[in-house]
């Protein structure tokens, strides 16, 4: 489901300047905006995080400049994303619109032509237009794909635009496989014209170039595809099924940089969505829960695998390359003056230790984590606003945690009442 999920609501003024064109200007400022508003949710370069990718096809409520603006001015409440008619103007809102349009990548109006018992002699970009396609059709989710065939032999002719931000750094890849035959034609200018093993690697020239792939399955074995890529910029994208497949097994590292944590908002396997990585050079990493203020997961291991989460187009979670030494659904949670109470997140900084600042009503909580060794996290919070009368915190089970300013009774940390504003917690494996 495609969705813009925005957390933050800020102000952001609009700019442009003198050395900027219109449109430049006008996508600027869309970017601008949509920075503060949609990057929490969707990535920063639009590559999905707890919200969908926004650079591909696959777009389930229309793909079209109004479509896209409807969307993120009416939102879709039922699935946690707000409008935003009466928020921002519809002249900013459209800015978004051409900011998420020029960072569009990948096959856009993809169709196919199929032909069955096409002879050798006919293999050509020429001498196929005379020819009568056994079946044509439109491929939506803009990925070249042949599973539909129900024949051995054939040929079949695939028609898109291929579109790139930044065109100079992006190859496009393409290999018909082992005893197939290819042949690749980008706006008027053909790429190979080999017969059996064909592969071709081109720069891409402007980000908007016609393509047409024509692709002869001459091997029988089901398992040798085509397989095509957008490449660039330290990212792949799959272009074909079988792409899409290969890189579905490919890791994607997030890792800590010299003494600085890694912090990162991605959906994480096991752990509730808008959750915030964050892990430390050679010790545990830990996801902080942004909607109630609780550390929902803790994990060894050098940094976390985002490559599912990519590739999933924001739909599937990363996954830590080591073990859990914890997992919960509602994690370590405060309960003050009785009640459960869920902190939301009002902001945040980055650095050695990233401090957490989040509200619930009167009162303000503020989440600083730092490493412990290489296998204890230090958990500090600091109650402000109002003066609780109890604060309490639920531990999971499976959460090791010592704490000299409360005592522990089964599952629930009691705060002693000298230190109900400020204390202090070790989180171990």
């Amino acid at each position: 489901m495609r969705k813009l999920i925005p957390t933050l609501s800020l102000a952001v003024a609009g700019f442009a300047s003198n050395a900027l064109t219109a449109d430049e200007a006008n996508i600027a400022k869309g970017e601008a905006i949509y920075q503060s508003i949609c990057f929490s949710c969707h990535g920063k370069n639009l590559e999905g995080a707890t919200g969908p990718k926004l650079t591909d096809a696959e777009w389930v409520h229309g793909s079209s400049d109004q479509e896209i603006f409807n969307s993120i001015a009416n939102g879709f409440l039922e699935k946690g994303m707000p409008g935003f008619k009466g928020v921002h103007t519809d002249a900013d809102l459209r800015s978004v619109v051409a900011f998420i349009k020029s960072r569009r990548q990948g096959l856009s109006n993809l169709s196919y032509e199929l032909y069955e018992g096409l002879s050798d002699e006919d293999f050509s970009f020429e001498k196929i237009a005379a020819v009568e396609p056994t079946k044509t059709g439109e491929l939506p989710n803009g990925i070249m794909d042949t599973s539909f065939v129900e024949v051995q032999d054939y040929a079949i002719l695939f028609k898109a635009n291929l579109k790139a931000p930044n065109p100079e750094t992006r190859h496009f890849k393409v290999n018909g496989g082992w005893q197939n035959r290819l042949r690749v034609l980008l706006d008027d200018e053909e790429l190979n014209t080999g017969e059996h093993f064909n592969a071709t690697d081109k720069v891409l020239e402007s980000s908007e170039q016609e393509l047409q792939v024509l692709w002869q399955r001459k091997h029988k074995n089901p398992r040798i595809r085509i397989s095509a890529f957008l490449v660039g910029d330290n990212e792949q994208n799959g272009l074909s099924q079988a792409a899409v497949e290969h890189l579905k097994k490919t890791v994607f590292m997030v890792k800590a940089e010299g003494d600085e944590p890694y912090l990162v908002r991605k959906s994480i396997d096991r752990v509730p969505d808008k959750s915030i990585a964050v892990g430390f050079p050679g010790g545990l990493n830990y996801a902080y829960h942004a909607p109630t203020g609780a550390i929902v997961g803790a994990w060894k291991g050098d940094g976390l695998n985002i490559g599912p989460n990519i590739i999933g187009r924001g739909q599937e979670g990363s996954r830590p390359i080591d073990r859990w030494v914890f997992a919960d659904s509602t994690g370590i949670g405060l309960t003050v003056d009785g009640q459960p109470t869920a902190f939301k997140l009002t902001e945040y900084t980055r650095g050695k230790t990233p401090t957490f600042l989040s509200k619930n009503g009167d009162y303000q909580l503020q989440v600083v984590v730092s490493p412990s060794g290489p296998s204890a996290l230090k958990v500090n919070y600091t109650l402000s606003g109002k003066t609780p009368k109890s604060v309490e915190l639920n531990v999971p089970a499976e959460a090791k945690i010592q704490c000299e300013d409360g005592s522990l009774s089964g599952n629930v940390l009691k705060i002693a009442p000298a230190k109900l504003t400020s204390f202090t917690l070790t989180l171990s494996e």
